[in-house]
């Protein structure tokens, strides 16, 4: 008999690309650590009438601070729905949306 593994965690590319700026902050001291899709938030409902959850993209560790930072390439509306509520139940965590453009690089939203 197998032992049940856990799913593997597999980031898109552009994950990756944050994944390796997070690497240089970490080896620069500028942050403590990070993690991959550590954490999840429950937003509510019941097992009768489907939980909502949110699991964000990373979560990041400062001196002072826990991040949460959701990567997309393109925003929709019901995505930025789950930040909004998440970020109000769970308002001791800093919460960030993050979008790549070419031309401008990391645009970084406050949620807060």
């Amino acid at each position: 008999m197998k032992p049940i593994q856990p799913k593997k965690k597999k980031m898109n590319p552009l994950e990756v690309r944050y994944a390796i700026q997070l690497a240089a902050l970490k080896a620069a001291s500028e942050i403590l650590d990070w993690r991959f899709e550590e954490v999840r938030f429950k937003l509510g409902g019941t097992k009768e009438t489907n939980e909502a959850w949110f699991k964000p993209d990373f979560f990041i560790v400062y001196p002072a601070r826990f991040e949460i930072h959701e990567i997309k390439g393109h925003w929709r509306e019901a995505a930025r729905v789950r930040m909004k509520v998440a970020s109000q139940l769970y308002p001791w965590f800093v919460w960030k949306a993050v979008k790549y453009d070419r031309r401008r690089g990391w645009i970084y939203e406050d949620f807060n």
